[in-house]
């Protein structure tokens, strides 16, 4: 048993150095280009999804991560920046990382754009530095996907 925990930690350690590249390059994107293309992604959002100008009316911000990485085989990892804007300017800038294990093979790129609907979510959002730290199933077929992030 130690042994087959020992392989699923080295395995996840490797592909998430497989990743530590694009994640450095996420990282060299400048402040003002990464608050540009936020803008550019929520217009399409917007555009192709009209629902979500409706969702963004009411919502109290959307933390916009334009261009999240994301592969594996049985062991993946993901890794993306986004930008968090309040009353037209960027508030705050955020990384999004993770490995994980299962039934995966593929990698693909992606926007993923969160609502914040409440203002007690996004307090904790500031309170927490932007950690979170668990476990959810996930499933994705194609363009459609289930789960909680």
């Amino acid at each position: 048993m130690k042994s087959t925990r020992r392989t699923i930690v080295v395995t996840a350690f490797a592909v998430a150095s497989m990743f530590w590249p694009l994640a450095q390059t996420a990282h060299a994107t400048s402040a003002q280009q990464l608050s540009l293309d936020g803008r550019r992604a929520l217009d399409k959002l917007y555009l192709t999804e009209p629902r979500a100008r409706l969702f963004s009316r009411r919502a109290k911000t959307v933390l916009v991560f334009t261009s999240i990485i994301k592969g594996g085989l049985v062991f993946g990892a993901e890794t993306g920046t986004g930008v968090l804007p309040a009353r037209g300017r960027p508030e705050g800038y955020y990384n999004i990382s993770s490995v994980s294990w299962g039934l995966q093979a593929g990698g693909q790129l992606f926007s993923y754009a969160p609502f914040f609907m409440k203002e007690r979510v996004l307090a904790y959002l500031h309170k927490s530095g932007g950690w979170t730290i668990g476990a959810a199933p996930r499933a994705l077929f194609g363009e459609v996907g289930i789960g909680s992030p």
